[in-house]
């Protein structure tokens, strides 16, 4: 399989949206492995990717061909607080209803 020239997210954290799914999924400091023939993108999953943080600091793996977009955020900071604008957000929202 030809490797083509790959982004370098290292020191980043992406936020990626997936072909037929509805999450969103995060990886801090990424890079890309092919791992049987398939091109992944590997990460540490950030504090914040989820409500409870049951996978912070675990290693997650996207297959790239599902990727739809993503965001990148410049550090984890940057994405923490992108996150907590986020669920600023959704608190604001939830009480107007």
């Amino acid at each position: 399989m030809e490797k083509k020239k790959l982004p370098d997210f290292k020191g980043k954290c992406l936020s990626l949206s997936i072909m037929d799914d509805s999450y969103s999924y995060d990886l801090f400091n990424p890079y890309f492995d092919y791992q049987g023939d398939r091109l992944f993108i590997l990460g540490t999953i950030p504090a914040g990717a989820s409500e409870s943080d049951w996978s912070e600091g675990c290693q997650g793996a996207v297959a790239w061909d599902r990727v739809t977009q993503y965001a990148v955020f410049d550090s984890v900071e940057a994405y923490t607080e992108a996150t907590n604008k986020s669920k600023e957000y959704k608190k604001k929202n939830k009480r107007k209803k």
